[in-house]
């Protein structure tokens, strides 16, 4: 019985446990750990010529951890233009 009680846990989110893994483009400027970083001067900025006629998607993938976890919010921040680059106007979380 504990050992399939052990497949139905879901763990608590572990922010130490939190990486990016992935993104549709990159710019290469910087890293995309910079997806994550608490640093309001430096970002990830995905790939030039992305959006044709000022519309595209971009994607970053996120890995939580190696067992299943909730996660209960997530957040995006954004710098602020005209100092930042172009901003999200759709965010969608897929699982």
């Amino acid at each position: 019985v504990e050992h399939v009680i052990s497949f139905l846990l879901v763990s608590g989110f572990d922010p130490d446990k939190l990486e990016v893994v992935g993104a549709s483009s990159d710019r290469g400027d910087y890293d995309l750990s910079e997806a994550l970083t608490r640093n309001t001067t430096t970002w990830w900025i995905s790939g030039d010529g992305n959006f044709r006629a000022g519309s595209g998607e971009e994607y970053l993938e996120f890995k939580v951890g190696d067992v299943p976890t909730r996660v209960s919010v997530i957040g995006i921040k954004i710098p602020p233009m005209p100092a930042g680059p172009l901003s999200v106007r759709k965010f969608r979380g897929d699982v």
